[in-house]
Protein backbone atom coordinates (compact mmCIF):
# COMPACT_ATOMS: atom_id res chain seq x y z
CA UNK A 1 0.00 0.00 0.00
CA UNK A 2 1.35 3.60 -1.10
CA UNK A 3 2.11 6.54 1.82
CA UNK A 4 -1.03 7.87 1.39
CA UNK A 5 -3.12 4.91 1.61
CA UNK A 6 -0.95 4.65 5.04
CA UNK A 7 -2.04 8.42 6.16
CA UNK A 8 -5.80 7.31 5.31
CA UNK A 9 -5.67 3.91 6.97
CA UNK A 10 -8.61 4.41 9.40
CA UNK A 11 -9.32 7.51 8.51
CA UNK A 12 -7.28 10.96 9.44
CA UNK A 13 -6.16 11.22 12.91
CA UNK A 14 -8.35 13.52 14.61
CA UNK A 15 -7.37 15.55 17.79
CA UNK A 16 -8.77 14.54 21.39
CA UNK A 17 -11.18 17.19 21.28
CA UNK A 18 -12.13 17.32 17.13
CA UNK A 19 -12.75 13.36 17.52
CA UNK A 20 -15.12 13.75 20.75
CA UNK A 21 -17.37 15.69 18.87
CA UNK A 22 -17.90 13.16 15.98
CA UNK A 23 -21.41 11.50 16.47
CA UNK A 24 -22.71 8.64 14.68
CA UNK A 25 -25.80 9.60 12.65
CA UNK A 26 -28.28 6.21 12.96
CA UNK A 27 -30.13 5.86 15.57
CA UNK A 28 -28.34 4.43 18.98
CA UNK A 29 -25.16 5.61 17.16
CA UNK A 30 -21.90 6.40 20.00
CA UNK A 31 -19.36 9.08 20.31
CA UNK A 32 -16.30 8.07 18.24
CA UNK A 33 -13.23 9.63 19.81
CA UNK A 34 -9.24 8.87 19.28
CA UNK A 35 -10.11 7.70 15.29
CA UNK A 36 -12.25 4.56 16.72
CA UNK A 37 -13.18 4.08 20.20
CA UNK A 38 -17.13 4.09 20.31
CA UNK A 39 -18.56 5.84 23.66
CA UNK A 40 -22.06 5.69 24.04
CA UNK A 41 -22.53 9.13 26.33
CA UNK A 42 -21.01 12.60 26.72
CA UNK A 43 -20.15 11.70 30.17
CA UNK A 44 -18.70 8.87 29.05
CA UNK A 45 -16.53 11.19 26.54
CA UNK A 46 -16.09 13.55 29.68
CA UNK A 47 -14.73 10.52 31.56
CA UNK A 48 -12.59 9.16 28.94
CA UNK A 49 -10.81 12.31 28.02
CA UNK A 50 -10.50 13.35 31.91
CA UNK A 51 -8.62 9.93 32.32
CA UNK A 52 -5.37 10.86 29.89
CA UNK A 53 -2.22 8.67 30.58
CA UNK A 54 0.72 8.42 29.21
CA UNK A 55 2.96 6.47 31.58
CA UNK A 56 3.05 3.41 30.12
CA UNK A 57 5.14 1.89 26.51
CA UNK A 58 3.75 -1.64 25.87
CA UNK A 59 0.72 -3.31 24.68
CA UNK A 60 -1.86 -2.11 26.01
CA UNK A 61 -5.41 -3.50 27.02
CA UNK A 62 -7.98 -1.65 28.61
CA UNK A 63 -8.92 -1.28 32.29
CA UNK A 64 -12.42 -0.38 34.04
CA UNK A 65 -11.15 0.15 37.15
CA UNK A 66 -8.73 -0.28 39.77
CA UNK A 67 -7.02 -3.98 39.24
CA UNK A 68 -9.92 -4.88 36.50
CA UNK A 69 -9.37 -5.10 32.82
CA UNK A 70 -11.73 -4.85 30.35
CA UNK A 71 -11.40 -8.39 29.16
CA UNK A 72 -13.89 -11.44 28.21
CA UNK A 73 -14.13 -13.80 31.36
CA UNK A 74 -12.82 -17.26 31.08
CA UNK A 75 -16.92 -18.48 30.43
CA UNK A 76 -17.75 -16.18 27.81
CA UNK A 77 -13.88 -16.17 25.58
CA UNK A 78 -14.64 -19.48 23.83
CA UNK A 79 -18.27 -18.37 22.55
CA UNK A 80 -17.96 -14.56 21.54
CA UNK A 81 -20.65 -15.24 18.73
CA UNK A 82 -21.64 -12.99 15.93
CA UNK A 83 -23.60 -12.29 13.11
CA UNK A 84 -23.05 -10.77 9.89
CA UNK A 85 -26.09 -7.99 8.37
CA UNK A 86 -27.92 -8.67 5.16
CA UNK A 87 -27.89 -5.55 4.49
CA UNK A 88 -23.99 -5.44 3.47
CA UNK A 89 -25.66 -6.43 -0.20
CA UNK A 90 -23.36 -7.58 -2.51
CA UNK A 91 -20.66 -6.72 -0.49
CA UNK A 92 -21.59 -9.46 2.40
CA UNK A 93 -19.25 -12.13 0.84
CA UNK A 94 -16.57 -10.14 1.45
CA UNK A 95 -17.27 -8.87 4.87
CA UNK A 96 -17.74 -12.74 5.94
CA UNK A 97 -14.37 -14.04 4.56
CA UNK A 98 -12.75 -11.36 5.89
CA UNK A 99 -14.26 -11.71 9.15
CA UNK A 100 -13.10 -15.29 9.29
CA UNK A 101 -9.83 -14.77 8.39
CA UNK A 102 -9.61 -12.21 11.00
CA UNK A 103 -11.26 -13.89 14.03
CA UNK A 104 -9.14 -16.95 12.33
CA UNK A 105 -6.17 -15.20 13.43
CA UNK A 106 -6.63 -14.12 17.11
CA UNK A 107 -8.13 -17.54 17.67
CA UNK A 108 -4.80 -19.17 16.45
CA UNK A 109 -2.75 -16.53 18.90
CA UNK A 110 -4.51 -16.92 22.18
CA UNK A 111 -7.26 -18.88 24.23
CA UNK A 112 -10.42 -17.24 22.44
CA UNK A 113 -13.42 -18.54 20.01
CA UNK A 114 -15.30 -16.54 17.53
CA UNK A 115 -18.72 -18.45 16.59
CA UNK A 116 -19.98 -17.00 13.35
CA UNK A 117 -24.02 -17.55 13.29
CA UNK A 118 -24.88 -16.64 9.86
CA UNK A 119 -28.79 -18.11 11.14
CA UNK A 120 -29.13 -14.87 12.32
CA UNK A 121 -28.03 -12.38 9.90
CA UNK A 122 -31.49 -11.65 8.51
CA UNK A 123 -31.96 -9.74 12.07
CA UNK A 124 -28.07 -9.24 12.48
CA UNK A 125 -28.39 -5.51 14.61
CA UNK A 126 -28.38 -4.31 17.96
CA UNK A 127 -31.33 -6.39 19.36
CA UNK A 128 -30.47 -9.33 18.59
CA UNK A 129 -29.43 -11.01 21.49
CA UNK A 130 -28.66 -14.57 20.66
CA UNK A 131 -25.30 -13.23 19.39
CA UNK A 132 -22.50 -11.36 21.52
CA UNK A 133 -22.10 -9.13 18.47
CA UNK A 134 -23.46 -7.77 15.25
CA UNK A 135 -21.84 -6.74 12.49
CA UNK A 136 -23.20 -4.09 10.30
CA UNK A 137 -22.69 -1.11 7.49
CA UNK A 138 -22.83 2.32 7.74
CA UNK A 139 -21.78 5.14 5.34
CA UNK A 140 -20.51 8.32 6.06
CA UNK A 141 -19.27 7.87 9.65
CA UNK A 142 -15.61 9.41 10.91
CA UNK A 143 -13.59 5.48 10.62
CA UNK A 144 -13.17 2.72 8.25
CA UNK A 145 -14.51 0.28 10.93
CA UNK A 146 -14.98 0.50 14.77
CA UNK A 147 -15.90 -1.78 17.44
CA UNK A 148 -16.38 -2.07 21.29
CA UNK A 149 -14.88 -3.23 24.37
CA UNK A 150 -15.72 -6.46 26.27
CA UNK A 151 -17.86 -4.76 29.38
CA UNK A 152 -20.06 -2.74 27.21
CA UNK A 153 -23.87 -4.12 27.20
CA UNK A 154 -25.51 -5.96 24.45
CA UNK A 155 -26.91 -2.96 22.20
CA UNK A 156 -23.55 -0.97 22.05
CA UNK A 157 -21.27 -4.80 20.80
CA UNK A 158 -21.21 -4.12 17.09
CA UNK A 159 -18.60 -3.68 14.65
CA UNK A 160 -19.66 -1.23 12.30
CA UNK A 161 -18.27 -0.78 8.65
CA UNK A 162 -17.97 2.24 6.42
CA UNK A 163 -18.71 1.45 2.94
CA UNK A 164 -15.32 3.72 2.63
CA UNK A 165 -13.91 0.49 3.81
CA UNK A 166 -14.70 -1.58 0.26
CA UNK A 167 -13.00 1.23 -1.44
CA UNK A 168 -9.46 -0.67 -0.38
CA UNK A 169 -8.08 -4.40 -0.93
CA UNK A 170 -9.63 -7.74 0.49
CA UNK A 171 -6.16 -7.86 2.22
CA UNK A 172 -6.98 -4.23 3.54
CA UNK A 173 -10.51 -5.12 5.21
CA UNK A 174 -9.38 -8.04 6.74
CA UNK A 175 -6.81 -5.97 8.52
CA UNK A 176 -9.05 -3.69 9.58
CA UNK A 177 -11.31 -6.27 11.08
CA UNK A 178 -8.35 -7.81 12.71
CA UNK A 179 -7.44 -4.81 14.18
CA UNK A 180 -11.70 -3.78 15.38
CA UNK A 181 -11.36 -7.53 16.92
CA UNK A 182 -8.60 -6.58 18.92
CA UNK A 183 -10.75 -3.44 20.55
CA UNK A 184 -13.11 -6.03 21.00
CA UNK A 185 -11.39 -8.63 22.82
CA UNK A 186 -9.77 -4.76 24.85
CA UNK A 187 -6.82 -4.16 23.68
CA UNK A 188 -6.73 -0.09 23.10
CA UNK A 189 -4.37 1.28 20.83
CA UNK A 190 -0.53 0.69 20.74
CA UNK A 191 0.95 4.43 19.90
CA UNK A 192 -0.28 4.86 23.84
CA UNK A 193 2.60 4.92 24.90
CA UNK A 194 6.15 7.16 25.82
CA UNK A 195 7.37 6.57 22.24
CA UNK A 196 4.55 8.58 20.71
CA UNK A 197 4.32 11.07 23.44
CA UNK A 198 2.97 13.96 21.95
CA UNK A 199 2.05 12.74 18.16
CA UNK A 200 -1.23 10.80 18.61
CA UNK A 201 -1.97 10.70 22.14
CA UNK A 202 -5.23 9.15 23.92
CA UNK A 203 -6.83 9.43 27.03
CA UNK A 204 -8.63 6.46 28.87
CA UNK A 205 -6.76 4.23 31.50
CA UNK A 206 -4.95 0.92 30.50
CA UNK A 207 -2.47 -1.48 31.36
CA UNK A 208 0.85 -2.47 29.83
CA UNK A 209 1.38 -5.87 28.80
CA UNK A 210 4.51 -6.29 26.13
CA UNK A 211 7.35 -4.53 25.03
CA UNK A 212 6.01 -1.52 22.97
CA UNK A 213 6.04 -2.71 18.96
CA UNK A 214 5.50 -0.35 16.01
CA UNK A 215 4.57 -3.63 14.22
CA UNK A 216 1.19 -4.26 16.60
CA UNK A 217 -2.09 -4.92 14.59
CA UNK A 218 -2.98 -2.18 17.30
CA UNK A 219 -0.80 0.64 15.98
CA UNK A 220 -2.03 3.28 13.65
CA UNK A 221 0.12 3.54 11.05
CA UNK A 222 -0.09 7.51 10.82
CA UNK A 223 0.89 7.31 14.76
CA UNK A 224 4.33 5.89 13.81
CA UNK A 225 3.48 2.15 12.96
CA UNK A 226 4.65 -0.17 10.77
CA UNK A 227 2.50 -2.36 10.43
CA UNK A 228 0.54 -1.39 7.14
CA UNK A 229 3.68 -2.98 5.20
CA UNK A 230 2.83 -6.30 6.54
CA UNK A 231 -0.93 -5.57 5.63
CA UNK A 232 -2.48 -5.41 9.44
CA UNK A 233 -1.43 -8.58 10.51
CA UNK A 234 -0.79 -9.58 14.19
CA UNK A 235 2.54 -9.69 14.98
CA UNK A 236 4.89 -11.73 16.63
CA UNK A 237 4.97 -9.05 19.96
CA UNK A 238 0.70 -9.09 19.82
CA UNK A 239 0.55 -12.75 19.91
CA UNK A 240 2.72 -13.21 23.08
CA UNK A 241 0.57 -9.89 24.70
CA UNK A 242 -2.83 -11.80 23.58
CA UNK A 243 -1.33 -14.83 25.13
CA UNK A 244 -0.97 -13.69 28.15
CA UNK A 245 -4.33 -11.81 28.51
CA UNK A 246 -6.34 -14.87 27.21
CA UNK A 247 -3.51 -17.95 28.08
Amino acid sequence: MSFKIAQLFFGLFLSQLAAAQVKEAFEGGKYIVDGDIALASEKDVQNYLGTLLMDNNKLIVSKKGLRAYDIWSTDKRKAISYCISDLFKNKKKDVVEAMHVATQDWMDAAGVRFVYKSNEDARCDASNNNVVFDVRPTSGGAYLARAFFPSEARPARNVIIDGSSFSYSFVALSGFLRHELGHALGFRHEHISKSSRGICPEAGDFESVTAYDQLSVMHYPQCGGRNILQNMILSEIDKTGARRVYP
